[in-house]
């Protein structure tokens, strides 16, 4: 064991987070090496950028990722569990006929019901604890779910990654020895609004550098890249976030601790990812040889008719549920306000901090397509009484 494998070690003992995961797995190699490849091309740009050291950690009873500093040095950390339980996730989404039905032979493909529930605790249960026959039938689709597994994990790192480079782990841990910054939702009275806002910021630059670090990209620029190419890199990407931000997403609360929650609602979270897809390719739309409007269309297309649905079939819920529509509703904006004046407040203060230039004021969180909860609420009834004949 060397000195930072050491320095590691102790502070997983310390924080109750297993050991250092040293048996075989066959995805952890890929996972170095695409993390590595993202630390690479921005580190191109910005050559001051740390480095990070990254392990997996032997925990299997939660969902963890968490990054921390000591001596002088950045870590991350993310479970065996959580690596297990995401790339057997995304095998089964691709194995339900329902899900994607235009891509591959879904006829080779069996739907399976199981009882699952949106807490993280309980999808390791199902995906990493049991021996579940879910691997998709079709090559093709279980090719892609892979893929989308793949980027899915490298989006959690680089988003962590975005809580060290922008300042985030620094800030929070100004006068405070051994802190660590969990990828955990919780109930946080105190710091809520600041928490949720450096969220939306690692959110944002996580979709960037996913964008930004795309193979295709790197190895052949934009004008060389197909549309077909592109969007199907888009689908990947889409699929990945959207599922992440649904099954990390802490539900089993009162409605009124909603606005105490450490980070976003996965549907704000999923709205922001959005935003910033479309804003990076109108700024590039000149880069490319076909119609960027066609490829943002199609990456909205995939999270709201394809995986909201799957969504609400699979955890039998509606893709939106009631109360958290409020919370990014029009009637819910003070709340989305609250934390845009957090980051207002505290963004002058980790400009000290962060390796790299950060949102401005006002700029983290807009309030645009913004819904009217009253009406979505009036509407759904109307819907349920013209289903039933009565609500």
């Amino acid at each position: 064991m060397n000195y930072l494998d050491g320095i590691f070690e102790q502070h997983l003992k310390n924080e109750n987070l297993g050991r250092i995961y040293t048996g075989h797995n066959e995805h952890i190699r890929r996972i170095y090496l695409d993390f590595n490849d993202s630390l690479q091309v921005q580190m191109k740009n910005t050559p001051s950028l740390p480095k990070p050291n990254l392990y997996v950690t032997t925990l299997s009873s939660e969902f963890s990722v968490f990054t921390f500093k000591a001596q002088g040095h950045y870590f991350i950390g993310i479970s065996i569990g959580t690596i297990e339980a995401l790339s057997r996730f995304f095998q089964f989404l691709y194995s339900q006929p329902y899900f994607d039905p235009d891509f591959g032979d879904i006829t080779k493909e069996r739907e399976t019901a199981l009882d699952l529930s949106l807490n993280p605790d309980y999808l390791l249960n199902y995906f990493y604890n049991y021996d579940l026959d879910i691997s998709p039938n079709c090559l093709a689709r279980k090719t892609f779910a892979i893929q989308v597994f793949f980027k899915a994990i490298n989006y959690l790192l680089l988003h962590e990654y975005a809580h060290i480079t922008h300042g985030h782990l620094d800030y929070l841990s100004r006068g405070k020895q051994n802190y660590f910054y969990y990828e955990k939702d919780t109930i946080n009275v105190g710091n809520a609004d600041i928490e949720k806002a450096l969220e939306y910021d690692a959110d944002s630059a996580a979709t960037a550098h996913s964008l930004k670090d795309d193979t295709l990209f790197s190895m052949f620029g934009a004008l060389a890249i197909s549309e077909y190419n592109l969007k199907l890199n888009i689908k990947e990407l889409n699929i990945a976030v959207y599922f992440l931000n649904k099954l990390t997403e802490l539900t089993d609360i009162d409605f009124e601790d909603y606005a105490h929650k450490s980070h976003p609602i996965s549907d704000q979270r999923t709205s922001t990812h959005i935003d910033v897809t479309s804003t990076y390719f109108m700024q590039r739309k000149d880069h490319f040889s076909f119609d960027v409007n066609s490829v943002i269309e199609y990456g909205i297309d995939v999270i709201f008719k394809l995986a909201a649905l799957a969504y609400s079939k699979m955890f039998n819920k509606e893709p939106i549920d009631d109360k958290l529509i409020f919370f990014y509703s029009k009637q819910g904006l003070p709340y989305l306000n609250n934390v845009r004046s957090k980051w207002n407040t505290v963004r002058n203060e980790l400009k000290s901090y962060a390796y790299v230039e950060i949102a401005s004021e006002n700029e983290l969180l807009n309030g645009e397509r913004l819904f009217d909860y009253e009406e979505i609420i009036e509407k759904k009834r109307s819907r349920d009484v013209d289903r039933s004949g009565e609500i």
